[in-house]
């Protein structure tokens, strides 16, 4: 479709619809009006479809009832499997947080819509492919495959659940869902989110931020299964708390190991189920244990206590002992004279003290010579 074409058939609007439409740098590329195509399900009050260079519209009367951006927009051209639908008219429209199944009045306008979508789907994405025009060679498969993946795109999710709700992504896509490596951020529920995602949910090794201050959690890091944590991982609490182990439903289950900071780094390692101490398990109390380890010290300080003042009381009593053999050696040394007589006889004494005696018999006119006798504790004797 040429500029001039693109030009009349905004220009072939209502005026009161193409005040509501209209955008600077937008080009009208294909509509409802002249190409067929109506919801599947919704005959009697289907919205008019208009397909611009950077959105596909939805109008209800005069109202815009959905904006879906063509650069998230994705088109599934064979109905899935068991689906209630059979007519080879129809198709999917796959948006970040809807499918829509539409259908045609004929297989002719289904393809007219497919290729305006696809089209204008790279050319959006800046696809060099799409962008010099040579598009055209490839088979459609081809085309669908090139476009099925997308990388670095944002966008913030209106619907949904309420955690869900404003909630922003910005990663990987696939066939218009977050798929591959990505980053979610939930002001809703204060989380972020970084890592592997599945066709829009959290799904592989993944870890998840708490901010929220009434929350226990703090951080999660492990694997993930359809959007919950589900297996192996670490998961950290606000008070302090560390448990390593493995998770069902966002629940500890299974065997895993808490430390608990708040018990002064008690430990168990053991069974869990359903988020509590379940079974077979081994708990450590270390506070029990420290308190005992302090008794026991204490008990061993007190006893080199005693030790060391028993031994500094032998040493002193060491001490004692040999001034005192020291004074009487000095004694010995130094005799001090006595002169005195003792039962008419001789003495002698030595310079300890002691005295040996001569006695002089009464018939004997001549006084005998004295005896000198060593002293037991050494040293020179005194003749007197």
């Amino acid at each position: 479709m040429g500029e001039a074409q693109k030009d009349d058939l905004f220009n072939s609007l209502p005026p009161k619809l193409k005040t509501l439409l209209w955008s600077e740098g937008r080009q009208l590329l294909l509509s409802s009006d002249v190409v067929s195509l109506s919801l599947a399900r919704n005959k009697t009050s289907s919205p008019k479809f208009y397909l611009f260079s950077d959105a596909l519209v939805l109008v209800q009367g005069y109202a815009i009832s959905a904006t879906h951006p063509v650069e998230l927009l994705w088109v599934e051209p064979q109905l899935p499997s068991g689906s209630i639908s059979a007519s080879v008219a129809q198709f999917h429209l796959v948006t970040p947080e809807e499918t829509i199944e539409v259908q045609c009045k004929d297989l002719e306008s289904k393809l007219q819509w497919l290729f305006a979508l696809i089209e204008t789907c790279g050319k959006a994405l800046k696809l060099r492919l799409f962008v010099d025009e040579s598009f055209s060679y490839l088979s459609f498969e081809s085309q669908m495959e090139l476009l099925s993946v997308r990388e670095g795109l944002q966008y913030t999710f209106k619907r949904g659940s309420a955690e869900f709700k404003d909630s922003n992504y910005r990663g990987q896509w696939k066939n218009g869902k977050p798929h591959g490596e990505g980053e979610y951020v939930l002001p809703t529920a204060h989380v972020l989110y970084k890592g592997k995602l599945k066709e829009g949910k959290f799904s592989g090794h993944g870890e998840m931020v708490w901010f929220s201050e009434k929350d226990s959690r703090k951080k999660y890091t492990g694997e993930f299964k359809n959007g919950e944590m589900d297996g192996q991982g670490e998961l950290k609490f606000t008070c302090g708390d560390i448990y390593t182990g493995n998770l069902v439903n966002n629940r500890r289950s299974g065997f895993g190991r808490l430390e608990e900071v708040t018990k002064h780094g008690s430990r168990y390692c053991g069974a869990w189920e359903n988020d509590a101490r379940h079974g077979y398990g081994v708990y450590e109390d270390r506070l029990r244990l420290v308190t005992t380890s302090v008794c026991v010290l204490c008990v061993c300080v007190l006893m080199c206590v005693c030790v060391c003042v028993h031994l500094c009381l032998c040493m002193c009593l060491c001490v004692c002992m040999c001034v005192r053999m020291v004074i009487g050696v000095v004694s010995c040394g130094h005799p001090q004279p006595n002169t005195s007589l003792v039962h008419s006889g001789l003495s002698v004494t030595s310079g300890c003290g002691r005295r040996e005696y001569a006695v002089v018999p009464e018939s004997s006119s001549t006084p005998p010579a004295p005896t000198a006798r060593a002293c037991l504790w050494a040293g020179a004797c005194q003749y007197v």
